[in-house]
């Protein structure tokens, strides 16, 4: 089986070659493997933050570097690595990332944890509304669920 660690140490190993300096913020794996549920074929989920200018400016661009290290990742672990870009998550997506994901990777303390902060903060003022929503959806799909 493959620990967090290692795929840590093969994380880091690629972001030293192939991401720009201060482009790639955070990563965090999330899924199986953050609840230590994988299994023999698991697929690798990892989120990464990059810089929100880089981002703005050509996302493309911004996120090349992401899927080159996520590719040479695969190679090197032998399975496949999903991406997750947090610049274009949903609120929710984001929320259970950062909730319930494990941080591998940060290149500044402070920028994590205003992103932490700032989605948190957007995730409880949506909360409500997004409850609502939920319950009004699954009371329309009621009875087609039977």
């Amino acid at each position: 089986m493959i620990s967090i660690a290692s795929i840590k140490k093969c994380l880091v190993q690629y972001i030293n070659s192939e991401a720009p300096q201060g482009r790639l913020l955070v990563v965090y794996v999330f899924g199986s493997f953050a609840r230590n549920q994988e299994r023999v074929k698991s697929d690798i989920d990892l989120a990464f933050l990059v810089d929100q200018a880089s981002y703005r400016t050509d996302p493309f661009e911004a996120t090349v570097p992401v899927h080159m290290i996520a590719g040479k990742m695969g190679m090197q672990l032998d399975r496949v690595v999903d991406v997750t870009i947090l610049n274009s998550a949903s609120l929710e997506m984001a929320y259970e990332i950062i909730t319930t994901g494990r941080l591998l990777f940060e290149s500044d303390v402070e920028l994590r944890l205003q992103y932490e902060i700032k989605i948190k903060g957007m995730y409880f003022d949506f909360q409500p509304f997004l409850s609502e929503l939920r319950v009004r959806k699954m009371a329309k799909l009621g009875p087609m669920m039977v």
